[in-house]
């Protein structure tokens, strides 16, 4: 078992967000040649240090001061601990269930849904719809600042967009050229496929 923590560094609104199986320890460490005092705020205790620490990462974007820092008032890291114990506690069961009835197979036909079920459905039809138009809107800023970066590698303290080679697989060339080593190395893989209906 592990610990995300949330430290305040100094009486300034800046806070450390990071990981550690011992977080006195950590902030012990961190003391260490620092002027300002780190103050634990709160600590997550999970099995899954690091998804929770991600997941806080992500939803706390826009507030990176750099690396693991972030600017956040004591309400806000607050709220963002609250989150993030939800995320703990909810979504990530939730997720490894999924995952596992993922591999089952079906045993019975579909039945009729519930109105909690009827609900739920609702719920992720406008979660999807909401999650289109940020992907959208993502898109359209992204593309944005790309045009205003054009051919330099970034925008000092803002973006960087440099050229990166990377090598990837063409498997269609080599199931085309090599038929019968494709066909050897090739496993079928029995998966369930979610997919959402409109009724």
């Amino acid at each position: 078992m592990s610990f995300v923590y949330i430290m305040r560094n100094g009486v300034t609104n800046v806070v450390k967000i990071g990981r550690a199986r011992n977080v006195e320890s950590r902030r012990g460490q961190f003391m260490t040649g620092n002027p300002e005092e780190l103050t634990l705020i709160d600590s997550i205790e999970t099995d899954e240090p690091g998804r929770c620490e991600t997941f806080l990462h992500r939803i706390l974007e826009s507030k990176r001061v750099r690396g693991e820092f972030f600017a956040l008032t004591p309400v806000e890291a607050q709220e963002a601990v609250r989150k993030a114990r939800e995320y703990v506690a909810n979504h990530l069961p939730a997720e490894h269930e999924a995952k596992r009835l993922a591999q089952a197979d079906c045993d019975r036909p579909a039945r009729p849904p519930a109105d909690g079920e009827r609900a739920l459905h609702r719920e992720l039809l406008e979660a999807r719809e909401s999650k289109s138009r940020w992907r959208f809107e993502c898109d359209r800023l992204e593309n944005e600042l790309k045009a205003h970066i054009g051919t330099s590698e970034g925008l000092e303290g803002l973006a960087s967009w440099r050229t990166h080679t990377k090598t990837t697989f063409d498997e269609a060339s080599f199931r085309r050229e090599h038929p019968d080593l494709h066909a050897a190395f090739s496993r079928p893989v029995r998966l369930r496929r979610f997919v959402l209906l409109w009724s």
